[in-house]
């Protein structure tokens, strides 16, 4: 257990590990060029409803995985479709 995080006082065990995996989940995001809609609206913090809403817009393009075939998102426009829209507010 040589890369144990130490846990914050006062944060419950529940807490931790759910922090944890969000902390991995922004790390995957990172490294992937693709992501699912779910995934990608948990790692930053928006409803995947939303996600959602840009693709029907077509303002995110939804394409099929490369090697699974799932529908994913690219985290690149994903990410830029946010930031316009709360650069606009």
């Amino acid at each position: 257990m040589a890369h144990e995080r130490p846990r914050p006082q006062g944060m419950g065990i529940e807490d931790f590990l759910r922090e944890a995996a969000l902390d991995d989940l922004k790390d995957k995001l990172e490294l992937h060029e693709y992501a699912s809609v779910s995934e990608y609206a948990k790692a930053v913090g928006e409803q995947p409803q939303l996600i959602h809403y840009y693709i029907r817009t077509d303002r995110i393009k939804k394409v099929a995985c490369k090697c699974c075939g799932r529908p994913v998102i690219s985290v690149e426009q994903a990410n830029e479709v946010l930031a316009n829209r709360k650069k606009d507010q």
